[in-house]
């Protein structure tokens, strides 16, 4: 899954639609409980749980106030970075194995 996410009322579908088809792909789901490593489930499920406050703020950014935008340009960074991070993390546990 590319990291590019976007935001505003079109492409908050299109961000719902790619963040679903990435973490039900079979190449992901089956590299992450091939390991069964509770610390990557633990990463996920953050990267996850922030990417859905993300979208609910998405819905509606036009009308949040600016410590809300502030903490949806942090949450979108925090997740922009994140992702990598943990793709990183499982690629170097795969060369272990």
């Amino acid at each position: 899954m590319a990291t590019k996410l976007k935001w505003g009322n079109k492409d908050t579908q299109q961000n719902t639609d790619e963040w679903i088809e990435y973490v039900t792909s079979g190449d992901f789901l089956q590299t992450l409980n091939l390991q069964y490593d509770a610390e990557l489930l633990r990463q996920m499920d953050e990267i996850e749980n922030n990417y859905w406050l993300l979208h609910e703020y998405a819905l509606d950014f036009n009308n949040l106030k600016s410590e809300e935008r502030k903490e949806f340009r942090e949450l979108f960074q925090k997740i922009k970075t994140r992702i990598p991070e943990v793709q990183e993390l499982i690629n170097q546990r795969l060369e272990k194995l």
